[in-house]
């Protein structure tokens, strides 16, 4: 049996995560300044080896920004276009190799079987994880 889940509970869905996400990107903005504040006291202390590990973890909490921001990205896009069907979807196959995907001809985004997937986003932007691994996926 096909699961179809209405539009509405999507976008409630859609914004609960997205509200979430957009909070642990204010409390890693916040961890800026203390990233600083950190890094002054050990560079007083003339602790090099300290400050360049601070650094990383500095670069690492900027990465993470920058994933949860693509997140946020995804969320919206699949609330903006979702619309409730009981056509299933056939994620695994998709022969169009070489070939601009239907929709997005404008952009460089070309099915290619070597990527190991076809797809713009190949994971779910609700569960995260990867399309071709769902069981029943939602359409």
């Amino acid at each position: 049996m096909t699961q179809v889940i209405g539009s509405e509970a999507v976008v409630k869905v859609c914004d609960a995560l997205e509200s979430q996400t957009k909070q642990a990107l204010e409390e890693m903005k916040i961890s800026h300044d203390q990233f600083s504040a950190v890094a002054i006291a050990l560079e007083g202390e003339n602790d090099a080896a300290k400050v360049q590990e601070l650094r990383k973890a500095l670069q690492s909490v900027l990465t993470h920004e920058s994933e949860l921001n693509c997140h946020i990205e995804a969320l919206s896009a699949f609330r903006n276009r979702y619309s409730c069907t009981t056509e299933k979807t056939d994620f695994k196959n998709v022969h169009h190799q070489g070939q601009a995907m239907e929709g997005e001809e404008d952009e460089e985004l070309l099915v290619d079987p070597t990527q190991g997937h076809v797809f713009k986003n190949p994971k779910c932007p609700l569960s995260g994880r990867d399309i071709e691994e769902l069981d029943d996926p939602v359409e």
